[in-house]
């Protein structure tokens, strides 16, 4: 099964960033929205990462 959602450590190894540049980027609009799966699971769709990753080059 594919895999759908990825963690932001997983986001920050696609573009080569820290954790916590992933956040700073999502505050300040650089990254797309995350997906709140639960409580304290916020996850990104991996098509949203890729349709950006190929527009932001």
């Amino acid at each position: 099964m594919p895999k759908m959602f990825l963690t932001d450590r997983e986001v920050g190894e696609v573009f080569g960033i820290g954790r916590a540049t992933v956040w700073r980027w999502l505050d300040c609009g650089k990254l797309p929205q995350p997906v709140r799966l639960s409580g304290k699971c916020t996850r990104w769709r991996v098509s949203d990462i890729e349709n950006f990753a190929a527009t932001a080059t």
